[in-house]
């Protein structure tokens, strides 16, 4: 090959050689660019996924929060109903809520004794239950029907007290007393004070009450 198409052999590879480099860097520099925008788009869709997370973190804990102070407030509402703390007040507490139930409701019941130092013990079937329980003997007279309504009016106004042991006795015999009642109210009318044998009623209170 004489030097001259030597020579013009070199130039076209050289050139050659310049256009695929070329090619090269346009293809490379679009691609590093292309990786570069998929990274950024990668941080930014983790940024948002951890800013979600934690969204829903503290979401999650400002609703359990609520919920917990929610609780608290039903059970310092439910704790009103407790004993006071002092025990030696026992006793008159738990004879003015009695009393208050007969008077609002005007029923023909007479409270006759409270005991005023009741039975104290743990609260059975519920490890670490986080209250005591204690254990009032009350002692009324009345009619048959006052007291079902009594009973009834605590059943309801009380979730932390219940009555137990229940033990009622008539001069003339309960069925007797039951049937003239039963008869009565089945017809649609109010038995009479004088048809009815006064009560003597005996049942224990049991109460929740935290030790302090």
């Amino acid at each position: 090959m004489n030097p001259e198409k030597k020579k013009q052999c070199l130039i076209v590879a050289g050139i050659g050689l310049g256009i695929l480099f070329g090619l090269y860097m346009v293809i490379y520099k679009s691609q590093d660019a292309k990786v570069k925008q998929l990274d950024v788009q990668l941080e930014k869709k983790k940024t948002a996924k951890e800013r979600a997370e934690v969204n829903y973190l503290g979401k999650k804990e400002s609703s359990n929060k609520t919920a917990l102070e929610e609780a608290g407030k039903r059970l310092a509402e439910r704790e009103k109903d407790f004993p006071p703390d002092n025990r030696n007040r026992w006793g008159v507490w738990l004879q003015g809520q009695l009393n208050t139930i007969i008077t609002d409701k005007g029923l023909k019941l007479s409270l006759k004794t409270v005991s005023s130092q009741p039975r104290e013990g743990v609260v059975g079937m519920i490890a670490e239950f986080p209250y005591r329980q204690a254990t009032f003997k009350v002692e009324m007279s009345g009619y048959y029907h006052d007291f079902g309504k009594f009973l009834a009016e605590f059943e309801g106004k009380y979730d932390t007290m219940r009555i137990n042991g229940l033990d009622v006795k008539a001069l003339d015999g309960m069925p007797q007393v039951m049937g003239i009642h039963d008869a009565k109210v089945g017809s649609g009318e109010e038995p009479s004070s004088s048809e009815l044998e006064r009560l003597e009623i005996t049942f224990y209170i049991e109460t929740l009450f935290r030790e302090v």
